[in-house]
């Protein structure tokens, strides 16, 4: 009997497991009618996009604007110095170093202040030595917030840089110039 007991619990954990589905696709970008418009209109000005995003309930609100092909140059010419310096490695640690790169030239204000204006292209002398640019530099200053800070301004830039590629994409839809005009 005891045999028989074990075989009726063996039974029991081969009955079908509920199965979670695991969908790491993230989910589409949503995008207004004026964002369309506000896009549309930096495309034919050959200006930047830019966002506000209020985070904390709109008391910290951050405006991102889009890199130009200059500044996307910039930085593609911080990670060759950090690659000629060994400090470029292939490692999550590294890959957040290139995020806060683009985010210190994407971020344009913070609370309606403008976001390290003395720390510039022309302002700041090239060092290729010890690796220094603008970019460098105005990455340096994420390096004095607090991790939490950081992580949620990350996010944000995550959302803004997702809705340009989405926007970019949505240009090939005719529906989209549509909407626009």
């Amino acid at each position: 009997m005891d045999n028989q007991e074990t075989n009726k619990e063996e039974v029991k954990a081969e009955e079908p497991v509920p199965q979670t589905s695991i969908d790491f696709k993230p989910e589409p970008i949503k995008v207004t009618d004026e964002q369309k418009d506000t896009f549309f209109k930096a495309w034919l000005s050959d200006q930047p996009y830019t966002e506000v995003h209020q985070l904390f309930g709109g008391r910290f609100p951050i405006k991102f604007k889009s890199l130009n092909v200059t500044e996307n140059s910039d930085v593609m010419r911080q990670i060759s110095l950090d690659q000629q310096r060994n400090i470029a490695k292939n490692d999550d640690t590294y890959f957040l170093k290139i995020v806060q790169y683009r985010l210190g030239l994407s971020i344009d204000e913070i609370n309606g202040v403008k976001f390290f204006p003395h720390i510039t292209k022309e302002s700041v002398k090239e060092d290729s030595v010890e690796g220094i640019t603008y970019v460098s530099e105005r990455a340096k200053e994420f390096d004095k917030w607090p991790v939490f800070k950081l992580a949620g301004v990350q996010g944000a830039f995550r959302d803004f840089e997702s809705r340009v590629l989405q926007l970019t994409t949505l240009l090939e839809d005719p529906d989209f110039w549509k909407a626009a005009v």
